[in-house]
């Protein structure tokens, strides 16, 4: 082997940015197991016999005749172990104890993620879980299922859990390039869905198994303490930080997010931020979604008890079925999305709305005419499934905005954007008890009705105001170092350079000197050609010189013949700007002397 060998650096033969996504949906296959084990769990540590729920709630006779159910039993089996008496209703109450750290995690992730980069934060946060599941049975046996204890691993939850969905975002935008932006963040919020299935079979079945309920809390905490080292070792917070990446693969990403993805460390502008309509109209759908997500977790297994007299927890076309079709919509449609983009079929803009309103529009309806289909267990259930498969084409909707809005805020605008819904969900529960207080059919359509409506007036509002376009203000102020001599060349340019546009007859000369207002439009214009990879010609005397230079060639005299103004440039830098100004509609007069042309 020779030297040159053993130095050439050795680069990834799988594109970095599919093993980075990769990394995240192995993240978020473990964050559902984590936040559904205590629930599965409780059914052989209650003294209570959870699997005849279904028969003591519904007691009341909804439906006399109950017709064909298309669920299948999941196994269930009466372990040996000492039981602990946990209340129904303080269990059913106990994630509520996720919110505030969720929140409050959402928004410090979020922060640090968009100005220092989402690898570590995304470690730390997989720590926080994986230390949850390994002491969570050590907690409950030393103190008999004690509910503070409860209440308090719940909120290191909320914590790990709030981290993970920022520092996510921030990680796709920075290694998605907008061509691939919906397939790839679809395929990494498809893995979230699967983390359902697993925690609503796997558990499941390694508690039969092996006839020990503290099982799943030691395996899930010792494979997330596994992906913090894989995390640790292969994982980066954008292209430039990775060794590993190819320098064509490097270069790729770079013209791809040319002057729309920064990379540097950056202050959130959250004035910016708060002002943006499309924001606002993001963060209203987001919430409303968010918040009827968490309704059908908590509220349709209630509903389908009372009246179809259906254990949602012990069904296994439940526990997987619907999160089948959120993989499947969801990452069907991201592909989707992304070809129509790039063929230019459909805007993005259009693209955005029609994914929003199938995946929002689309349960909401469904689940309505659930409630109405009465006693037919079977066409009840096939609704409530296909309803909740429709919301994985969100994932191509309003999770794509943000990306689209500001990548290099995404962090902070996914944390912003879904707060509302989280915090509205510590209003569900007086909410649903006061409008379904004898958990009836009517008043179960009417709750119904209620989310249809208001998920109705978001998506209206979503439609009629949000353009999904990439705003000003995602590009970072970044001040001019003093120290740093400005170029002559530039000086120069900006001097001799004077353009006429052909429809408005209108002359702008960048004499240096002029209306302040006019200025800051030159140089923020200035500023994003540059960051965009256009060159500007370097003036009068660039021009002269190279006058000079073919006239010496070709044997003639300097001062022979005129130029006209629409000559050729003959360096490469004056192409590229003469090719660039023909574009967009403008004419190039060059600067002259007292006596010269203008003076004719």
């Amino acid at each position: 082997m020779s030297s040159e060998d053993v130095s050439r650096p050795k680069y990834s033969c799988i594109p970095r940015r599919y093993v980075m996504i990769a990394l995240t949906a192995i993240v978020g296959v473990m964050v559902l197991p984590v936040r559904n084990t205590l629930e599965v769990v409780r059914r052989y540590i209650d003294d209570i016999d959870i699997s005849n729920i279904s028969r003591s709630i519904a007691s009341m006779e909804q439906c006399k005749e109950l017709g064909k159910i298309i669920s299948i039993d999941l196994p269930y089996k009466e372990i040996h172990t000492k039981k602990y008496n946990l209340n129904d209703e303080v269990m059913r109450s106990l994630p509520m104890f996720q919110i505030p750290g969720f929140i409050v995690a959402h928004f410090v992730a979020a922060i640090v993620s968009d100005k220092y980069g989402a690898k570590h934060v995304v470690g730390v946060a997989v720590v926080v879980l994986s230390v949850c599941m390994i002491f969570t049975p050590v907690l409950i046996q030393s103190s008999d299922a004690n509910i503070n204890v409860l209440r308090f691993v719940m909120t290191l939850e909320g914590i790990g859990e709030g981290a993970l969905t920022p520092a996510i975002a921030c990680l796709i935008a920075h290694w998605a390039p907008p061509g691939e932006i919906g397939a790839l963040s679809s395929l990494s919020l498809g893995a979230l869905y699967s983390g359902n299935i697993i925690s609503n079979l796997v558990t499941e079945t390694m508690i039969i198994k092996s006839e020990d309920w503290t099982l799943p809390f030691y395996v899930y905490g010792g494979l997330l303490v596994g992906v913090f080292l894989i995390w640790h070792l292969a994982a980066f917070s954008n292209p430039h930080q990775d060794p590993r990446i190819s320098p064509a693969e490097r270069f790729y990403l770079d013209m791809e997010m040319k002057g729309i993805v920064d990379h540097r460390n950056k202050k959130i502008p959250l004035c910016q931020i708060l002002m943006s309509l499309d924001v606002w109209a993001t963060a209203i759908i987001f919430s409303v979604f968010i918040w009827y997500w968490i309704f059908l977790a908590f509220y349709l297994p209630r509903y389908m008890n009372v009246v179809w007299k259906v254990n949602m927890r012990q069904s296994g076309m439940w526990a997987a079925g619907p999160f089948v079709l959120m993989i499947i919509t969801g990452v069907g449609f991201g592909f989707l999305s992304d070809w129509v983009v790039n063929y230019h079929l459909i805007n993005v803009a259009t693209m955005r709305k029609v994914c929003t309103n199938v995946g929002c529009m689309g349960p909401a309806l469904y689940m309505v005419a659930a409630t109405h289909a009465g006693c037919h267990r079977v066409i009840g259930e096939a609704m409530c499934i296909v309803g909740m498969g429709l919301m994985g084409t969100t994932s191509a909707g309003i999770r794509l905005v943000i990306f689209d809005v500001a990548p290099n805020y995404a962090g902070f605008l996914a944390a912003f954007c879904e707060t509302g819904g989280h915090i509205g969900t510590l209003f569900l529960p007086p909410l649903i008890n006061k409008i379904v207080p004898n958990d009836t059919l009517e008043e179960f359509q009417r709750l119904f009705w209620m989310f249809f409506i208001i998920m109705t007036v978001a998506n209206l509002i979503f439609v009629l105001t949000c353009k999904a376009d990439l705003k000003s203000w995602n590009q970072p102020q970044r001040p001019r170092n003093p120290d740093t001599p400005r170029s002559w060349l530039m000086d120069l340019s900006l001097l001799n350079l004077i353009f006429m546009k052909t429809d408005e007859h209108m002359k702008i000369i960048g004499s240096g000197v002029g209306n302040k207002d006019e200025d800051n439009k030159k140089t923020y214009r200035r500023r994003n050609e540059r960051k965009q990879g256009r060159i500007y010609a370097h003036g009068r005397g660039l021009q002269r010189e190279n006058r000079r230079k073919r006239s010496k060639k070709l044997g003639r005299r300097e001062g022979d013949g005129k130029r006209k103004s629409k000559d050729k440039v003959e360096n490469a830098e004056g192409k590229r700007l003469m090719e660039w100004i023909e574009e967009n509609g403008w004419e190039v007069m060059n600067g002259n002397k007292q006596g010269d042309e203008d003076g004719e």
